[in-house]
């Protein structure tokens, strides 16, 4: 931003004189990089806007004898400003670093005047600038966390400005676009009530109009198309497409954790014939976003994936397949009775997984996609449970129930608390 000010309006000799040799007396030096600047100036004006050019020149200084002033610590673009200031009575600030750099000069040489007016430039431009870095760290929270915050109540509360620098980002971080139209059609309806206006189609629709080009419908598939308002399908018609659903650093910062105790290191899975580390049954609706095993191998190989599945009555669907050699890192070695090293690994998922609340799971490992058998068995996992006193279920601490006798290998389960599902927006009631 640029900014003058002008303390005291100049007019006249001062702006014939400023940079100038014409009856100028002594010269200003500055070497920088090798190169030599020389700033012709008056020693009655010097003298006259600060006192300590006013004791070298009516002194038995050597300025006065060489009528050279050599200054080691001011830049050129800092004595010009300086000079001007001197000479016209205005200095322009290009931005809060230059005023910095014009007030140690001023500071310096001691005008009071111009220290004054450089500080206060600082500090509001520093503090404007620290505003705009702030709602942009901000911004880029919400657009991380989206999947929550659009989901959450607050957002039918934000302004439309607000709104519009959301759902405009194309690197809004949402598990599928029915979440970004849902959300929109929620604010839409508490912005007809803020603005005292019927709740109606027409209404709905005038509101999101300067939204609906933002929208990427194409990623909506026809069965989640279908459960649009009638009154959306001809004015919803954007083409455009975010960015993949992602585990972010702000939705990790956001996580929950559900910590279990390695229980018996001796008692390894070594002799079951399908390696299922536990089921269990969701509480309610949560992002799952890594699983942290501890297991006991010589190595991992390409052959070995972590898998989970839901079960609904005789039908099981494969929620995620990951292949640990590729997604996952040896973090710490654990001492431990077997023989063979013992291993902490994170499985980060590659986007959140959402799970269904009153669903059964089963996270298992596989070898090719089938159940590892005890002959081929190269991982073995040690027993791992809770801390006994919080085994229960439905409650803040442990999202889940736990379905089997025992739990093998995991050590920590990294999810974030979805919030309420979204309000049946669809079914409100619609003045005629």
């Amino acid at each position: 931003m640029t900014h003058t000010f002008k303390p005291s309006p100049v007019h006249g000799a001062g702006a014939t004189l400023f940079m100038n040799e014409h009856c100028s007396d002594i010269t200003i030096i500055i070497t920088e990089d090798c190169t030599v600047w020389r700033f012709p100036a008056h020693s009655t004006v010097l003298a006259a806007q600060s006192i300590v050019f006013h004791r070298m020149l009516d002194s038995d200084f050597i300025e006065k004898k060489t009528q050279e002033i050599v200054l080691q610590d001011v830049t050129p673009g800092t004595l010009k400003k300086l000079l001007r200031y001197m000479y016209l009575g205005d200095a322009i600030l290009e931005d809060w670093k230059e005023a910095i750099e014009l007030l140690k000069a001023a500071h310096k040489y001691q005008m009071e005047s111009l220290v004054q007016k450089c500080a206060h430039f600082s500090k509001t431009n520093f503090i404007s600038k620290c505003l705009l870095l702030f709602s942009n760290i901000c911004l880029e929270i919400i657009l991380g966390t989206g999947c929550i915050v659009l989901r959450s109540q607050g957002f039918e509360y934000l302004n439309k400005e607000s709104v519009m620098a959301v759902i405009s980002s194309y690197s809004l971080n949402v598990d599928g676009e029915m979440c970004v139209v849902n959300a929109l059609l929620r604010w839409a309806v508490m912005e007809c009530c803020r603005q005292n206006k019927p709740l109606t189609e027409e209404s709905i629709v005038e509101i999101m109009v300067p939204f609906r080009k933002y929208l990427c419908t194409r990623s909506i598939n026809s069965d989640e198309l279908h459960t649009l308002p009638q009154f959306l399908h001809a004015e919803i018609n954007s083409y455009h497409s975010r960015q993949s659903f992602c585990v972010t650093s702000h939705l990790l910062d956001y996580a929950k954790r559900v910590t279990l105790q390695l229980i018996d290191l001796d008692c390894l899975a070594d002799n079951v014939t399908n390696f299922t580390c536990f089921r269990f049954l969701a509480d309610h609706s949560m992002f799952l976003i890594s699983v942290h095993l501890v297991t006991v191998t010589s190595f991992l190989t390409s052959n070995n994936y972590v898998v989970l599945v839901s079960e609904a009555g005789n039908s099981n669907t494969t929620v995620f397949e990951l292949n640990l050699a590729e997604v996952t890192e040896i973090t710490t070695s654990l001492p431990g009775a077997s023989s063979k090293p013992m291993f902490e690994t994170e499985v980060m998922l590659k986007k959140p997984v959402l799970l269904q609340p009153q669903t059964v799971y089963r996270l298992s490992l596989r070898s090719n996609s089938r159940s590892l058998k005890p002959s081929q068995c190269h991982i073995q996992f040690p027993k791992t449970g809770l801390i006994p006193s919080k085994a229960g279920s439905r409650s803040d601490v442990v999202p889940f129930t736990i379905l089997t006798d025992s739990i093998w290998g995991v050590t920590k389960l990294v999810y974030l608390t979805a919030p309420v599902p979204e309000k049946e927006i669809f079914k409100f009631r619609l003045q005629k």
